[in-house]
């Protein structure tokens, strides 16, 4: 049953706790500059099943000023477990950015599932918007503290504010001299959300992974069929080079709000050759910045485990890049749900590292 009640006696906003469907969350996602794939219900769905997601929104005078989508996991019977905001609470509406809404979303949150439910609450916000330092006051004001034990989402986020042109010429000299080249060999680019053109990085992608002995984290087929469930104006952007009517590069890019996240990437021996990847970053560049895109986040980097990608990274943001380390935020008034929380960090962490050692990891 849906739950509604005010963050505080005083407060002029209402939170609605479960009050909307698949539809209309969709609708409401569409509001919000800061809103991102990992805010979707297909995402959710997907990634951790819909049984256990819930939905939080906010309303001031009607209108949806804030909303979070928690996934929640609990033990049986105890009812410990965790709620977690991956990308969110989402609070810079197109029509108006209200720091004030972000810290009622927080103290909404831990009301519904910290409090009441007795759940660790675990929240990673959006952290390629210049808000960023706000955010984190906000947080720790309110009484949460950085996941010391958490690794974090390191990545490179470039600003696509200037014009193609300075884009251009803000590139790394040797990164505009390989695109210059790709583009000299009049390389073949298709582009779309059809199932087909994902199909067809889902083969490049594998073998990649094949190619280079590497182990993925990435389940690229539980994107495919996350692409199938969004709905039209959510879809991820797939771009395709191709080099005699054959597949050699590729990318999958989201883009929500006023940021676009980099999820899959692909390439094989033809495609290195013939420079493929780096006209397939610039059509992405290109595309972003006619849909009025402002941030572009490249998708993660790790400097030390695999320079490479981050040099073809740091190259294409070249002036216009900044790196970025998402931080993880957590508070609990419940002991055993701290300590079942703990616990399967740790078993994940173990497992992650037995994988890892078993081959090379792409990322």
């Amino acid at each position: 049953m849906p739950v509604l009640c005010s963050s505080t006696s005083s407060s002029p906003y209402l939170v609605e706790i479960d009050a909307v469907d698949r539809d209309e969350w969709s609708s409401i996602l569409t509001g919000f500059d800061d809103a991102t794939i990992y805010q979707t219900w297909s995402y959710g769905s997907f990634r951790w099943g819909e049984r256990n997601l819930s939905h939080a929104i906010m309303k001031r005078g009607g209108d949806v000023v804030g909303a979070a989508q928690v996934r929640i996991v609990r033990l049986p019977i105890v009812g410990a477990g965790i709620a977690n905001v991956k990308w969110g609470p989402l609070w810079r509406r197109r029509t108006n950015e209200d720091p004030a809404v972000f810290r009622e979303m927080l103290v909404a949150l831990q009301n519904e599932y910290m409090i009441k439910r007795g759940l660790l609450l675990r929240i990673v916000p959006n952290q390629v918007c210049e808000s960023t330092g706000a955010m984190r006051s906000m947080l720790m004001a309110e009484g949460f503290r950085p996941e010391p034990a958490a690794v974090p989402y390191n990545t490179l986020v470039m600003d696509l504010s200037p014009s193609l042109d300075e884009l251009r010429r803000g590139l790394r000299k040797n990164w505009s001299q390989h695109l210059g080249q790709a583009e000299r060999r009049g390389l073949i680019i298709q582009e779309g959300n059809s199932d087909e053109l994902f199909e067809t990085v889902i083969r490049l992608y594998n073998d990649m992974l094949a190619r280079k002995g590497f182990v993925s984290f990435l389940n690229i087929d539980e994107f495919r069929a996350m692409q199938s469930d969004l709905k039209e104006h959510l879809k991820m952007k797939t771009i395709v080079c191709e080099v005699d009517g054959a597949a050699v590069a590729a990318r999958v890019v989201s883009q929500i709000g006023d940021a676009a996240v980099d999820l899959i990437a692909a390439t094989n021996s033809a495609g290195l050759k013939t420079k493929a990847s780096y006209i397939v970053f610039w059509r992405v560049i290109e595309w972003l910045k006619s849909a009025g895109c402002r941030w572009y986040d490249l998708g993660g980097i790790d400097p030390e485990a695999n320079q490479g990608v981050y040099q073809f990274k740091t190259g294409l943001a070249g002036k216009n890049g900044r790196e970025v380390s998402f931080e993880e935020f957590e508070q609990s008034s419940s002991v055993l749900s701290s300590s079942v929380v703990r616990m399967g960090d740790r078993l994940r962490a173990l497992l992650r590292k037995s994988k890892g050692s078993l081959k090379g990891n792409p990322q």
